[in-house]
């Protein structure tokens, strides 16, 4: 029988688990450390907001009503199965997405989502993604109505997401 000789390079041995921790810690302290510490929460804040804000992109803002003739046949239910009073519809800031922009058709916003609408006139202001739309709908937003609201349509209107926090 022949035996080889085995030779390991202790070099390439992993550290321990120790060691590791304590590497990973002193990353994160040097990148703390990096962070400009003069600057206040409200500061960042603004920042932050701004650097979303610089990242919107432009859709069509309609209303729809939770009725058959505009829904299916279970109006009170939106597609995240959020169930709704049809009667106060307006109250909740819902809004159903065209398919391009909800994630499970290759988009960048999912059910729970917040968004920030400018430039729509009187219908500015911060939603929760919880419907789509139908699938001949592209770069749109349709804005939940209670019965009676006034038909509205608005082009080239800002749509942007509010990353940090999500619904559930």
């Amino acid at each position: 029988m022949i035996c080889a000789a085995l030779f390991v390079n202790t070099a390439v041995i992993p550290m321990n688990k120790d060691q590791i921790i304590a590497e990973k810690n002193q990353k994160i302290e040097e990148y703390l450390t990096r962070i400009d510490s003069t600057q206040t929460v409200n500061e960042q804040l603004k920042n932050r907001i701004l650097d979303i804000l610089s990242k919107g992109i432009k859709v069509t803002v309609t209303n729809y009503n939770p009725v058959r003739q505009q829904t299916d046949d279970t109006p009170n239910i939106l597609a995240d199965q959020s169930k709704i009073d049809v009667h106060s519809a307006s109250k909740y800031q819902y809004v159903a997405i065209s398919r391009n922009l909800h994630e499970r058709w290759g988009g960048f916003l999912k059910f729970g989502d917040l968004i920030l609408i400018k430039n729509a006139e009187g219908k500015d202001g911060i939603y929760c993604v919880r419907d789509v739309m139908n699938e001949r709908f592209v770069n749109a937003i349709d804005i939940l109505e209670t019965m009676g609201t006034e038909n509205y349509k608005y082009y080239g209107v800002d749509l942007y997401k509010l990353s940090w926090i999500v619904l559930s």
